[in-house]
C-alpha cells in the first residue's frame, strides 16, 4: 500500500513529471531535475495551496555573489530605518551584522568595488547622523540606559571604521549622499514599494500632517483636527519626543478648533502636556510655562461656564461618544479632566519652585508675586464647584487656599491685594485684548510673559480675618477629619500671629489635637509643630513665660528643631538616610518666606527656661523636675575650660544665668535686653522687654536670697530694692512667698523692713550628705527586693545582735528621712532581719546572711557542731 501512494515509479507520477516538464520548458535542466524530485514522493502531496498558487510565477535563479550583494543592500536599508527611528540598540546589532557580511563578501571576491562603495556610504551616513544627534542639547538625557550605552558604542565603532577608509572614498561617499544619487537608496525605495511596506505611507502621512499645520484655518476640518490631536496624544511619553514642541503644536491646534467642545478637549491636552514638561518630581515647571498653564485653566473654566453642555469627569470618557456632527451641533459631551486636580497640581508646582529657587535671589522675589495669581485661580475654581454643589472639591480647595494665607499678616495680605490690582491695571493698559489672544502671542517669549498678568479677574474680597473665618467654617461643616484638623491649626496659627493668645490657646485646648497628633500624617504634624512654635512666641511676647516654655519644650528637647519645623535637615553622625528618604524630606520642606526664625525661637525658649527654672537650681528638694535640655546646656557650658565672650544666643543666656547666680543683676539685665534678636519680635520691642526685665528682677532677688542668705544675719529691704530695682510691694510679696514656702529660713520684720536670717539651717554639705544617705537607702531597698526575688527566704527572724539592726537601733531616736521611714513601716519590712540559707556543698554547712549581705552572728546548727560566723565551735545551740 505504501508503494501505491508514496512510490516513485508510479505511472501517475511519471505523467505528473511530464506535465511539469512541459510547463516549465524555459527553465534549465538543473531546475527541471529539482522540480521533478520535488513532485515525486511525499513532498508532492504535502504542498499547500500557496505553493500551488505560485506555480504560475516564474522563478529567478541568482548566483551566490548576487545573493550576498542583495543581503548587504537589505542590511543597509534596515540600518537606514533604524537611523530614522533612532533605535540605537537595533542599529548597533545591524552594524555588527553588516560588517560580518562585508568581510564574508570580501573573502569570496563578490563585486569588490560596488560592495566597498556601499559599505563606505552606509558607514559615512550613519556616522553623520550619530554625530548630528550627539551635538543636540540634552539628547543623551532623553535616552534610556540601554539606548545611551548603545549610542556611545556606536560612536566609537563608527570612528574606528572611518579610520580604515581612504579620504578619497569618504569624500566621494559624502558627495554622493549630498547629491542624492545613490542608486542603492533608489533601489531600496523601489523594493519597499514593490513589497507593499509602510514607508511611503508614513511619508505621505507626515506630509499630510505638515500640510495641516501650515494650511489656512478655513481649510481645516473637524476630522483633521481630531486626527492630529489623537496622533500627538499617542506620541506623548515616548523617548526622543520634544515636549516643548508638543505644547507648541497643541497650542496652535487650539486655534484651529471648530467648536467649543473641541477647543476644550485641546486645552485639556495642552494642560496635561505642560505638566509633562517638568518630567520628574525633582524639577519644577518654568515660570513662563506655569503662568501659561494657569491661564489655560482659567480659559477652560470660562468655556465650561459659557457652554453648559460640556462637562468634565474624573473617570474615563464614556464609550458612547457623540458623533462629530452631533458635537458640532452642540450635543452633550463629557471630557476626562478635573479643574480641582489642575489647581492642586499648579499649587504643588508653585511650592516646588519655591523650594528649588535660591531664596536670596531676585528670582525668588518675583516668584512670590505669582501667589496672587494662584489665589485668584483657586477662588475662581472654588466658585465653579460651589455652583455645581461639589462640597468635597470645595473643601479641598478651601484647605489649599487657607494654607496660603494663614501665615500672612494683615498688612502683608493687603499689600498683596494692592500689587495684584496694580499689576492687572498695568497689563490691561499694555495688552488691550482678550486673554486668549494675549496668551498666544506670549508663547515662548519669556520677556513678555514675565510682564503679563491676569486681566479681567479680581482678587478675593474681604480682609484676611474674614477670609480665614469663612474658609475655616466651610471646612468644619463639609471637610474630612484631616482637613478639619489642618484648618483648626491654621486658624490657631493666625490668631497667635496677630496677638490673640487667649483665643488661640482656648481653641487648642478644646480641640485636644495634642493627644491625637501622633496618629496623623507627617505634613499635619509639621503644621502642628509650627503652630506650637508660634503659640510659644505669642505667649512670650505677652508675659506668659511658663506657657511659652511648655509650648517650645517638645520642639527643642530632641535637638531636631529644623526637621520638626520642616526648615531643613541635618545629617546625624549615627543615622543614615536613603536616597528616597532624602527626596521625601526635600519635598516636605517649607518655602523660605514661611520659615519661623530658629534663632528667635531658641532665644525665647532659653530665656523662658532661665526665668522659670533658674530659681530652682539652688534648691535641693525641687517640687518638680527641671527641663533636661536646659540642664544639659548648663552642664556643657560649665565643662568648658575656657569661656570667652558670648557669640551666640545660647552662650549669652548661659552668661546671664551665671550672673544671676552671682547676684549681678545689672550686668545680666543689660546683656539680656541688648540682644539683637529681639528686633525680630512682632510686638513692639519695648513692651516685651519690659515684661522680661520685670520677671528678671524677681528671679534675681529670689536667687540672691536663696544663695547668700546664710552669709547674713539680717538684710535691709531698702538696700535689696535698690540692688534689683523692685518696688516695695513687689519686694514684700517675694520675701513673704519665699518665707512661707521655706525657700529661705528667715523672718520678715515689716515695721523695720528688714529680713532676719535664721542661720540654724544646715550647710550645703550637710544637705548634700542627707540627700546622699536618702538615695543610698533607696538603693538598699532595691537590693533587698532583688536578693529576695533571686534567692528566696526560708526563715524570717529578728536578732538583737545583728550589726545592721544595732546600727538602726542606735539611730532610732534620730530623725529619719520620710522616704525611709515610710519604707520601714511597710508590712513586708516589719521584721528586722532576713536569714538566707546558703548551702556549701563542700563543707556541708549552712551560712546565714542578713538582708544587707552580711553573715549572721547567730549560731546555725549543723549535724556535728555549731559553726559561728568567725569559724569557732560553740557548745550552745539555737532554736530552729
Amino acid at each position: 500500500m505504501a508503494s501505491k501512494f508514496w512510490g516513485g515509479s508510479d505511472s501517475s507520477a511519471s505523467s505528473e513529471s511530464d506535465y511539469d516538464s512541459d510547463d516549465s520548458s524555459s527553465i534549465s535542466s538543473s531546475s527541471y531535475s529539482s522540480s521533478d524530485e520535488s513532485d515525486h514522493g511525499p513532498s508532492k502531496y504535502l504542498q499547500d495551496e500557496s505553493s500551488q498558487s505560485s506555480e504560475d510565477e516564474r522563478r529567478v535563479i541568482r548566483s551566490f555573489k548576487e545573493k550576498q550583494h542583495e543581503t548587504l543592500r537589505k542590511t543597509a536599508r534596515e540600518m537606514d530605518s533604524a537611523l530614522v527611528t533612532c533605535d540605537w540598540v537595533s542599529l548597533s546589532g545591524l552594524l555588527d551584522k553588516f560588517q560580518k557580511q562585508f568581510v564574508k563578501a570580501q573573502q569570496t571576491g563578490t563585486q569588490m568595488q560596488n560592495i566597498m562603495k556601499l559599505f563606505v556610504r552606509t558607514v559615512v551616513k550613519a556616522s553623520a547622523e550619530v554625530n548630528a544627534r550627539s551635538q543636540e542639547q540634552d539628547f543623551k538625557r532623553q535616552l534610556s540606559t540601554l539606548q545611551a550605552k548603545a549610542f556611545n558604542s556606536l560612536i566609537q565603532r563608527l570612528k574606528k571604521y572611518l579610520k580604515e577608509f581612504d579620504e578619497s572614498d569618504i569624500t566621494a561617499a559624502e558627495k554622493r549622499l549630498e547629491s542624492h544619487e545613490d542608486s542603492d537608496s533608489e533601489a531600496s525605495v523601489q523594493s519597499i514599494q514593490a513589497d507593499g511596506k509602510s514607508t511611503t505611507a508614513t511619508e505621505h502621512r507626515d506630509k499630510s500632517v505638515k500640510d495641516i499645520m501650515t494650511m489656512a484655518k478655513e481649510d481645516v476640518t473637524f476630522e483633521m483636527v481630531d486626527s492630529k490631536l489623537k496622533e500627538i496624544s499617542m506620541s506623548r511619553g515616548k523617548k526622543g519626543i520634544d515636549r516643548m514642541q508638543t505644547v507648541d503644536q497643541l497650542t496652535y491646534i487650539a486655534l484651529l478648533a471648530k467648536c467649543p467642545a473641541q477647543e476644550c478637549e485641546v486645552i485639556l491636552h495642552i494642560i496635561s502636556a505642560q505638566f509633562d514638561v517638568a518630567g520628574s518630581m525633582a524639577t519644577y515647571m518654568t515660570i513662563p510655562m506655569w503662568r501659561s498653564c494657569l491661564k489655560n485653566v482659567l480659559s477652560l473654566m470660562k468655556l465650561l461656564d459659557s457652554n453648559k453642555h460640556i462637562s468634565l469627569t474624573n473617570e474615563q470618557e464614556s464609550s458612547q461618544r457623540p458623533s462629530n456632527d452631533d458635537i458640532m451641533a452642540g450635543a452633550k459631551i463629557q471630557l476626562c479632566g478635573s479643574l480641582s486636580a489642575f489647581a492642586e497640581r499648579l499649587d504643588d508646582e508653585y511650592i516646588k519652585s519655591l523650594q528649588c529657587i535660591d531664596p536670596h535671589s531676585r528670582e525668588y522675589i518675583l516668584r512670590i508675586q505669582d501667589e496672587g495669581m494662584l489665589l485668584i485661580l483657586m477662588r475662581e475654581v472654588l466658585n465653579f464647584y460651589e455652583s455645581k454643589t461639589r462640597k468635597l472639591h470645595v473643601a479641598s480647595l478651601s484647605t489649599r487656599t487657607l494654607e496660603h494665607i494663614y501665615y500672612k499678616r494683615s498688612t502683608t495680605y493687603e499689600s498683596l491685594r494692592e500689587f495684584v490690582e496694580a499689576k492687572s491695571r498695568q497689563t490691561k493698559s499694555k495688552y488691550d485684548s482678550d486673554i486668549n489672544v494675549a496668551q498666544q502671542t506670549e508663547v515662548g517669549q519669556d520677556s513678555q510673559l514675565t510682564e503679563s498678568y491676569l486681566v479681567g479677574y479680581v482678587f478675593p474680597h474681604g480682609n484676611l480675618f474674614s477670609r480665614i473665618e469663612e474658609l475655616s467654617n466651610y471646612i468644619y461643616n463639609n471637610g474630612d477629619e484631616r482637613s478639619k484638623a489642618r484648618a483648626l491649626l491654621c486658624q490657631i496659627f493666625s490668631k497667635a500671629l496677630h496677638g490673640q493668645y487667649e483665643r488661640a490657646k482656648e481653641l487648642l485646648l478644646m480641640s485636644h489635637l495634642q493627644e491625637s497628633i501622633m496618629h496623623m500624617d507627617i505634613s499635619t504634624q509639621i503644621l502642628f509643630n509650627r503652630t506650637m512654635a508660634q503659640l510659644g512666641l505669642c505667649a512670650f511676647q505677652y508675659g506668659h513665660f511658663s506657657d511659652a516654655s511648655s509650648f517650645l519644650s517638645d520642639i527643642f528637647s530632641g535637638g531636631r528643631t529644623k526637621e520638626l519645623l520642616a526648615q531643613g535637615y541635618a545629617q546625624g553622625r549615627f543615622t543614615e538616610r536613603s536616597a528616597e528618604h532624602e527626596k521625601l524630606e526635600r519635598r516636605r520642606q517649607m518655602p523660605h518666606h514661611m520659615h519661623i526664625n530658629i534663632e528667635l525661637l531658641e532665644a525665647v525658649y532659653l530665656v523662658c527656661a532661665m526665668l522659670f527654672e533658674v530659681s530652682d537650681l539652688l534648691c535641693f528638694r525641687q517640687s518638680r523636675a527641671l527641663t533636661r535640655t536646659f540642664l544639659r546646656i548648663i552642664e556643657n557650658y560649665s565643662r568648658q575650660l575656657f569661656t570667652g565672650p558670648p557669640d551666640s544666643i545660647r552662650d549669652a543666656v548661659m552668661v546671664i544665668t551665671r550672673m544671676l547666680l552671682s547676684g549681678e543683676y545689672q550686668e545680666a539685665s543689660k546683656l539680656l535686653l541688648d540682644l539683637p534678636v529681639w528686633n525680630l519680635l512682632s510686638r513692639p520691642k519695648a513692651e516685651v522687654l519690659h515684661l522680661v526685665d520685670k520677671r528678671l528682677k524677681a528671679e534675681g532677688l529670689r536667687l540672691y536670697l536663696s544663695h547668700f542668705a546664710d552669709q547674713y544675719t539680717s538684710a535691709n529691704g531698702d538696700v535689696l530694692c535698690d540692688m534689683f530695682c523692685v518696688t516695695d510691694s513687689k519686694f514684700t510679696s517675694i520675701v513673704n512667698s519665699m518665707v512661707a514656702n521655706e525657700r529661705v529660713s528667715a523672718i520678715f520684720d515689716e515695721p523695720s523692713r528688714s529680713l532676719i536670717i535664721n542661720r540654724s539651717e544646715q550647710s550645703h554639705l550637710q544637705v548634700a550628705a542627707t540627700t546622699f544617705s536618702e538615695k543610698v537607702l533607696v538603693l538598699l531597698d532595691a537590693s533587698e527586693r532583688a536578693l529576695d526575688s533571686h534567692v528566696g527566704t526560708e526563715t524570717i527572724g529578728s536578732y538583737e545582735d545583728d550589726e545592721a539592726f544595732s546600727r538602726r537601733k542606735t539611730t532610732k531616736n534620730q530623725s529619719e528621712p520620710d522616704e525611709y521611714r515610710s519604707r520601714r513601716t511597710r508590712p513586708e519590712y516589719t521584721s528586722k532581719n532576713y536569714r538566707v540559707h546558703l548551702i556549701d556543698s563542700e563543707r556541708g554547712k549552712i551560712k546565714g546572711r542578713d538582708s544587707y549581705g552580711n553573715f549572721a552572728r547567730r549560731k546555725i546548727p549543723t549535724k556535728d557542731k555549731d559553726i559561728t560566723r568567725g569559724g569557732k565551735v560553740s557548745s550552745s545551740r539555737a532554736e530552729p
